[in-house]
């Protein structure tokens, strides 16, 4: 008999619960619902379950099984409706199915519709006799931002998620109080995230992770074992300190096998790749995670597919520096590496068509490298170009340098020549160490070079074009950051006599704005070549001198203090065309002292002068002229006549504005048409 015959339809059990661990139930009560067919229904509720803080309280709560089963065996509830209200979770009509086995405990639970962080969970959970247990979430939608906040709350501090969305599934297995197995597989789009101090950050990323997870590794400082993990980045803007990146429209892919701990990290395989671009492949990678992270072990091999790409993709836009500006790199390189708590072995083949730096001051041609290092022993590689230019105009043919590797330098293996121009660099000796790990960089060579066209170079310089050649011996140089010392003097042959340069210094060699000085010393050069290289007219005799301070930047003198005139022991013959002397007199911009007539020097193409030359001071961008000595009714020389018929010509502008003595002396240089003296 049933209890519908005695009038019975339903029956509500008041239950009264007292506190237990910070959870407090209000109001709650089971009632049975008796069908009309014999079944029985089971409706629990409860006006509010309060939780331990800092836990929100679970409001109207109740759970209707109007489907319950039960038998010896088994209790059974299909299709029961939960509905809660909670700041965080939410059920306002979500599906539950129960199946629980009296005698062993085993039970399969399955919660479909519950709203959480503005998504979608569905839960499933299953347990056998002996223990053991595994749930699934599955995730739709659901905000990180949401997460966020609720990290907040439970934990004490943000995860630093602003936004995105996950949807996925969760899978989780274990035993008893141990998780034995965690395997997700979940989708994100637009996630935003920063640390608290904002030093790295990633915004509108994108994309796919999917891993499989056990603890039971071999080693119990890594219990751990990463059975599998695949990360695909579609998109994403990531900064790291003072580098951000982008992924490439290929995405990112990055794959991970291993064991983990908290404090240590042992990786058989480890990938990173963008189709196109580069691949990373690590093999043996064994590093500490916790207190300092640092790696201990590892083998790599790179394969940079499209040098082009990657730079534009990940390096341009983090480079600042005149090295840096217009750079373009293009070709392919792979790259071996072993690592053991340091680099201690490198391998390396390069081939690059072109290479262009600091806005074209550098630009090579067929770059290619190869080589091996080692920390404990030597090596060797090679390092050539099929062409290159400096500083926009000055051409280099093409070489090869073989080179000895030693663990902390490298040298040439052979003497090295390298055509410059129309002459060449002759290297003897070259070599590059690092004292200590890191030191600066020290450099040093000897060597000199063969001839070479001085109106090459000066075109090169910017320089007003000279005529002839150059040459010279280049003792010990030092070259460090692109800071270049001279150990020594630079001697350069050149019109039958020689310059000696000492105290040679230059900073930023190859950036925007570099800054040269100098000493020169003139040992007497023929004037009738130099002025044939000038075309200035024609002079004979020598020259002599020096200019002191001398300070360049961007390649413009900016101080200097010179003597340039005829040597006092100079015995050669001197003579001063009609057209030079008219040179000196724009220099000096003051016409020409003379005692006999214009029409009657017209008979002559040169005169004879007994000195000639000048003396000056630049000081920013004012140049203070003396001339090679006081004249007798004031002024200075700057040619001194002799004999008959006789020309002085004498300045008396002491300062003048450099910029319009240079515009002087270049038009002077490059007049072409018949110059008279006036």
């Amino acid at each position: 008999m049933s209890l519908t015959a005695f009038g019975i339809e339903r029956a509500r059990i008041q239950i009264p619960l007292s506190e237990a661990d910070g959870v407090r139930v209000v109001n709650a009560a089971a009632e049975l619902v008796l069908g009309a067919g014999g079944g029985i229904g089971l409706v629990l509720s409860a006006e509010q379950v309060e939780l331990a803080p800092p836990l929100p309280a679970i409001r109207g709560l109740t759970l209707d099984c109007r489907n319950l089963r039960m038998s010896e065996a088994r209790i059974e509830c299909a299709a029961a409706r939960l509905r809660l209200e909670h700041d965080w979770i939410a059920a306002p009509d979500a599906r539950v199915d129960l199946v629980l086995v009296r005698a062993s405990g085993e039970l399969q639970l399955r919660v479909r519709g519950l709203r959480f962080a503005d998504g979608t969970v569905d839960l499933s959970v299953e347990t056998e006799a002996d223990g053991r247990w595994s749930a699934i979430a599955e995730l739709g939608g659901v905000s990180l931002r949401g997460v966020d906040a609720i990290a907040a709350a439970v934990l004490g501090a943000p995860t630093g998620f602003s936004a995105g969305s996950v949807s996925g599934k969760i899978s989780l297995a274990g035993r008893g109080a141990t998780m034995e197995r965690l395997a997700p597989t979940l989708e994100f789009d637009g996630v935003a995230w920063a640390a608290a101090d904002a030093a790295n950050a990633c915004e509108r990323v994108s994309g796919r992770v999917s891993a499989t997870v056990r603890n039971g590794s071999d080693d119990a400082s890594m219990p751990w074992s990463i059975d599998a993990f695949d990360l695909r980045l579609d998109s994403a803007d990531v900064l790291a300190g003072d580098w951000f990146v982008t992924a490439p429209p290929s995405g990112l892919k990055l794959t991970a096998r291993g064991t983990a701990g908290s404090e240590r990290l042992a990786l058989r395989e480890l990938m990173l790749a963008s189709p196109g671009l580069f691949s990373a492949h690590a093999t043996g990678l064994r590093a500490g995670i916790a207190p300092e992270p640092h790696l201990e072990n590892a083998q790599v091999e790179i394969e940079l597919n499209d040098l082009a790409g990657v730079f534009s993709q990940f390096v341009k836009d983090n480079l600042s520096g005149p090295v840096w500006e217009a750079a373009r790199v293009a070709g392919r390189a792979k790259v071996h590496a072993r690592w053991q708590d340091a680099l201690v072995g490198l391998q390396w083949q390069t081939e690059l068509p072109e290479l262009a730096l600091s806005a074209g001051r550098v630009d090579a041609r067929g770059l290619h490298s190869t080589g091996r290092w080692r920390a404990d022993a030597p090596g060797e590689a090679s390092v050539g170009w099929d062409s290159a230019t400096l500083f926009g105009d000055i051409p280099v043919g093409a070489s090869v340098a073989r080179l000895d590797v030693q663990p902390r330098g490298v040298s040439l293996a052979e003497p090295l020549e390298i055509p410059l121009i129309d002459g060449a660099l002759h290297i003897d000796r070259l070599r590059a160490t690092r004292p200590t790990a890191g030191a600066d960089l020290d450099l040093s060579f000897d060597g000199f070079l063969k001839p070479v066209s001085l109106e090459r170079l000066s075109t090169a310089f910017g320089w007003p074009p000279l005529r002839g050649v150059v040459s010279g011996m280049i003792p010990g140089v030092e070259l460090s950051a692109g800071n270049l010392r001279l150990d020594g003097q630079l001697l350069v042959r050149a019109f039958d006599g020689s310059l000696r340069i000492s105290r040679l210094e230059a900073n930023g060699l190859f950036g925007e704005y570099p800054i040269v000085s100098a000493d020169v010393d003139l040992q007497p050069l023929d004037l009738e070549a130099l002025t044939g290289a000038f075309e200035v007219g024609r002079i004979t005799g020598r020259l002599g001198g020096h200019i002191r301070g001398l300070v360049l930047e961007n390649w413009q003198p900016r101080a200097f203090e010179m003597l340039l005139a005829t040597p006092a022991d100079d015995r050669s013959r001197r003579r001063i065309s009609q057209r030079a002397v008219d040179q000196f007199t724009e220099l000096g911009g003051s016409g020409v002292a003379g005692a006999l007539s214009r029409s009657y020097l017209r008979f002559f193409e040169d005169f004879g002068y007994s000195r000639l030359g000048l003396e000056g001071r630049l000081e920013g961008s004012v140049f203070e002229i003396r001339g090679v000595e006081p004249a007798e009714h004031g002024g200075y020389y700057l040619v001194k006549g002799s004999g008959l018929p006789r020309v002085d010509v004498i300045g008396f502008n002491q300062r003048v504005d450099w910029a319009a003595f240079l515009a002087n002396l270049n038009a002077a240089m490059t007049r072409s048409d018949e110059i008279q003296v006036r």
